[in-house]
């Protein structure tokens, strides 16, 4: 059986757990990964919009909007950039739609009427996943999906995130900085590459001649340029809950990887009141002190999750899946155990 690719390693998946044989294939993206927010909003002042991209993040869609709509405007989950896919947004804002041709993506923005969106009415998302696979087989009914936090949470072309977050976690922001600006990886793009290894030199000022889309990087590097401390550059960035709760996801997967069975795994992050974790947390040079200090706490989660899968062989190797996940699972921890490369799911 493969083993798991050495980005799964570093962020804590070190474990297949369907006994299957890799399709030896490929998601067929952006087209062939499609998510429909399951969400309903309810009655409410403001107004709700159904967002639909191709090419774009939730987080970078809402700038494009605020950036020609103004006002605040609310979302109820982040949803891939690399796919298809469908949510709905609240604001105070009253607008006939928006419809965008963007460098790599669009969108289109349309209104609904009146209402508020909330978590309490969101189950989860489904998807429709076309998959390409030189050995294809039918993955079909009840399937546990390992509750994983996967890819997205920390980066796949250049996992770090938890890295940051430990840092932060530490207090060690000089080094949280080091993580985020530095060390490049052999599997982002040479751009990316160049301008870290050129950090190492010339300092936050190689950010000066960064791509746009290290907009994160840029971010810091540019506060640090103003004279802001290492802490302070990263507190403007208005992430580091994110890059927190990346390492919280990590120590998670860490965890449930150490379980022949998902469905034994943990059924909390690690915080206050966790069982579970004291070896691992050892293991890492951290306390729960640290995690109460940050306003860190032990969210329950669900270890696995059974779905039903139905898959539709298409020819020419071409297959399609259709499931539904609750919030906060993620289509690629299920995606990853057929394909087993994470750069092709």
């Amino acid at each position: 059986m493969r083993r798991p690719h050495p980005i799964d390693y570093y962020v804590g998946m070190t474990k297949y757990f369907l006994n299957l044989e890799a399709c030896e294939g490929r998601v067929l993206r952006p087209k062939g990964f499609r998510v429909i927010e399951l969400s309903e909003p309810s009655p409410g002042p403001s107004y709700v919009y159904l967002l639909l991209k191709e090419g774009i993040d939730t987080i970078h869609a809402l700038r494009e909007i605020r950036r020609r709509l103004g006002g605040k405007w609310y979302h109820l989950g982040l949803k891939d950039a690399n796919g298809v896919t469908l949510q709905l947004l609240s604001s105070d804002v009253v607008s006939e739609g928006l419809q965008l041709r963007l460098r790599k993506g669009c969108l289109v923005l349309t209104p609904l009427g009146r209402g508020s969106i909330n978590k309490a009415r969101m189950w989860g998302n489904a998807f429709v996943i076309d998959l390409q696979c030189s050995k294809p087989h039918s993955l079909e009914g009840k399937v546990k999906v390992p509750g994983y936090f996967s890819y997205q949470r920390f980066g796949t072309a250049r996992p770090v995130s938890h890295v940051v977050g430990k840092m932060i976690l530490l207090e060690r922001w000089e080094e949280a900085v080091e993580a985020l600006l530095g060390e490049p990886t052999p599997w982002e793009s040479e751009a990316a590459r160049r301008v870290r290894l050129e950090y190492y030199s010339e300092g936050p000022r190689a950010y000066l001649r960064a791509p746009k889309f290290m907009d994160v990087e840029r971010r810091v590097a540019f506060e640090l340029l103003r004279g802001s401390s290492p802490k302070r550059a990263l507190k403007k960035s208005g992430l580091t809950e994110l890059f927190l709760h990346a390492y919280q996801s990590y120590l998670y997967n860490k965890r449930l990887s150490e379980f022949d069975d998902p469905c034994e795994g943990p059924e909390a992050l690690p915080g206050p009141g966790a069982e579970g974790y004291e070896e691992l947390l050892e293991e890492e040079g951290v306390t729960l002190e640290l995690f109460k200090k940050f306003g860190l706490r032990a969210a329950p989660r669900r270890p696995c999750y059974e779905t039903y899968v139905k898959s539709f062989a298409r020819g020419d190797g071409r297959v399609t899946l259709i499931f539904k996940l609750p919030r906060g699972y993620y289509a690629t921890s299920l995606l990853r155990e057929i394909v087993r490369d994470p750069f092709a799911v």
